[in-house]
């Protein structure tokens, strides 16, 4: 949906999606020597998966933009036997983090390098991601705790755009 004379733009999106015959990937410890990992799969049985994602666009002034997008899911099993017992509400769906997000702001300027016109750019983004469970039994040691990233870029591109160079510094936090 564009808005403010097309200098704004929103999306939304809200969703519902039931799965049946869930399989879960995982690993085992092989004692060795060596102490190897093997691949596994579960059948977990069923999972629903709910939430809401947002995204917009801004342009605050000629030279000055920004981005954002957030989005929110509950997932969970709804069935998980194991040995016969429906451990569903023990167990969370892996690397599915509640909440994340994403903002940006990139302020734009003409500048010429020699005889070629384009436009150098300066970014600042900003990413988050809620905590996550590498398997869906919680083991501290390997699951990720929520985070933030920094990033920054300087880009010139050439009005053309045949030409782009840029500086970029990722993960500053």
């Amino acid at each position: 949906m564009s808005r403010f004379g097309g200098s704004a733009t929103a999306n939304t999106a809200v969703f519902f999606a039931e799965y049946t015959d869930v399989q879960i990937p995982g690993s085992v410890i092989v004692l060795g020597p060596p102490v190897t990992f093997q691949g596994t799969v579960t059948n977990a049985g069923a999972a629903e998966f709910k939430g809401i994602e947002f995204e917009g666009t801004a342009l605050f002034t000629e030279n000055l933009s920004g981005m954002m997008s957030i989005g929110y899911i509950d997932a969970e099993y709804t069935e998980f036997f194991v040995g016969g017992v429906n451990v569903a509400s023990a167990r969370a769906v892996q690397n599915t983090p509640d909440l994340t997000g994403n903002a940006s702001l990139t302020y734009a300027t003409p500048v010429s390098l020699g005889s070629m016109a384009g436009t150098l750019s300066f970014t600042g983004t900003a990413s988050y991601r809620g905590d996550t469970q590498q398997f869906e039994v919680a083991i501290p040691l390997l699951d990720q705790s929520a985070y933030w990233l920094y990033d920054a870029s300087i880009n010139w591109l050439s009005e053309d755009d045949h030409w782009r160079f840029g500086i970029h510094g990722r993960n500053l936090s």
